[in-house]
Order: C-alpha cells, then sequence, then structure tokens
C-alpha cells in the first residue's frame, strides 16, 4: 500500500504536534508535508500528490479562504480538506471556498482523529 500524503497547514505548532502524534500512533504508513505560513505553501511543487489536507486557520500572511483557494484553484488539489477554526460563524463560508470538515477549537482530539482516520482508510481502500 501507498504511504497517505497529508498536507499539514498551520503555525502552531502545538496544534501540529498534537494533530501529527494523533494520527501516527493510529496510521503508520503516512507522510506529512507541512507549512507554516502561506508563502512557503506557494513554493509547493505542483505536480505534489495530496491525499489530504489539515488547516488551521492560525496561518500568517493571509486568511483562511485565500489558504483554500490557493490549495483548490491554483494546485488544482482535490483532496478532502479539514479546517480548524475558533470561530464558528465563519463556517459557512469555509464551506463554501472547499472545505469538506470543519470543526471548532477547541476541539475533542478523539472525535476528530477518528473521523481523520475514517477518511484516511477510505482513501486508502480506494487505492486497492
Amino acid at each position: 500500500m501507498a504511504s497517505i500524503n497529508c498536507l499539514l497547514i498551520s503555525e502552531d505548532i502545538v496544534f501540529n504536534e498534537i494533530i501529527h502524534r494523533l494520527i501516527c500512533y493510529n496510521i503508520k504508513d503516512i507522510n506529512f508535508i507541512s507549512f507554516q505560513s502561506f508563502e512557503k505553501l506557494k513554493k509547493m511543487p505542483d505536480e505534489t500528490n495530496i491525499d489530504i489536507i489539515i488547516l488551521d486557520d492560525s496561518i500568517s500572511g493571509t486568511a483562511h479562504y485565500e489558504v483554500i483557494t490557493h490549495v483548490r484553484t491554483v494546485k488544482e488539489i482535490v483532496a478532502p480538506i479539514y479546517f480548524f477554526s475558533p470561530a464558528d460563524y465563519i463556517e459557512e463560508q469555509a464551506y463554501s471556498n472547499g472545505v469538506n470538515f470543519f470543526f471548532k477549537k477547541p476541539f475533542e482530539p478523539k472525535t476528530v482523529i477518528n473521523h481523520i482516520i475514517s477518511t484516511i482508510q477510505s482513501i486508502s481502500q480506494k487505492r486497492n
């Protein structure tokens, strides 16, 4: 089975570490591609294969909708996007911009990770 490539976009070191540890504890064959700024994300090679995206609202130099639009239209990535934000009032806007799943911070780690793992397993099954 080929590795799953997870694009993790956040400048929040604690958030990154929590997500990374929880997923790696449950999924062994996963590669993380992490960016802490929008400028670095824009430099990601277009041919990079991404299977799932985890996007934190905490990103400097831009707004969340610009990151989502960039990923969807410029990079043309169709992978499911998990979006995390402390502001629940932007949920509808996030969905209209191309997010697949929205979680309000603070979140229950077990619920979120179970959902992400289910998506990853579904992606793996479709490959086989």
